[in-house]
């Protein structure tokens, strides 16, 4: 596995005219925030490799301040304002803000949760802020899957990219790409490539595995129409752990490269940072 790196402001802004990674031609370029403006608070955090993170040998020479939450400088206005902005952002924001309000209400909840929504669109929004996520360009069959799944609305979602999603009640905002993991923890001879995206209140699983540890799926709406609306199951009972999936342990590795090597954990800023 690639070691830890020390991070700097490279890790989260391009030069500012260089190549879209959504349209991959070259442009002016613009942030991209994670969760989306309207979707969440856009407070103060602390950036840092997510490596570092979890080994304990974080130190404030490895650490970024954001005055407005996680973003990345990587994407051009035309998608980021259009394409993201417009056409998938307000899905995946509302999905949240559903999510969230009912997390936080007093009243008494069922412990599986239906959610109204437009899957078509969630899960495109999912994929490019997945895409948008790289810091560096490259040309890895994932991100070449994504795009063409992000571009073409009206087609169903490619067979070979699978979405799933659950709760995630953490401040904490993680993002994870292209990194191999067994298929079932506990199991090594299987195993798949994913992506993880996480902030609160869920996460999202993007994979070639057709399931994974009992988790709802999005991509089982996968021929939905982009205005369809279907109701999404959600179990508030079962609530993972902030470093779930990527925990290591003896059920579970992740092995990966570079992308995997720049996994980036944001954390809300306190008073004593």
């Amino acid at each position: 596995m690639t070691k830890p790196h020390n991070i700097s402001y490279n890790w989260i802004k391009r030069n500012e005219i260089s190549r879209c990674n959504l349209c991959l031609k070259r442009d002016k370029l613009t942030w991209d925030h994670i969760p989306p403006k309207d979707g969440g608070v856009q407070s103060k955090v602390i950036i840092e490799s997510l490596f570092s993170n979890r080994t304990g040998k974080q130190t404030s020479e490895g650490q970024i301040e954001s005055q407005n939450g996680f973003k990345i400088r990587s994407i051009c206005k035309k998608y980021n304002n259009t394409w993201l902005g417009k056409y998938y952002d307000p899905t995946l924001n509302e999905f949240a803000r559903h999510v969230s309000n009912i997390l936080q209400s007093k009243l008494l909840r069922p412990e599986v949760l239906e959610i109204p929504t437009k899957p078509n669109r969630l899960i495109r929004a999912v994929i490019g802020h997945l895409v948008a996520s790289k810091i560096k360009y490259d040309r890895c069959t994932s991100d070449h899957l994504f795009r063409r799944c992000f571009f073409d609305m009206d087609s169903p979602i490619l067979e070979d990219v699978n979405v799933f999603f659950w709760i995630h009640p953490h401040s904490e905002t993680i993002i994870i790409r292209d990194t191999v993991m067994p298929r079932r923890r506990g199991d090594f001879l299987q195993n798949m490539l994913c992506h993880v995206l996480k902030y609160y209140p869920v996460g999202f699983l993007v994979t070639t595995a057709d399931s994974y540890e009992g988790l709802s799926s999005l991509t089982k709406f996968r021929n939905s129409e982009p205005d369809e609306i279907n109701s999404l199951r959600i179990s508030i009972k079962n609530r993972r752990p902030s470093d779930w999936p990527e925990r290591v342990d003896n059920g579970n590795f992740v092995m990966g490269g570079y992308a995997l090597s720049r996994s980036t954990i944001a954390k809300p800023k306190t008073t004593k940072q």
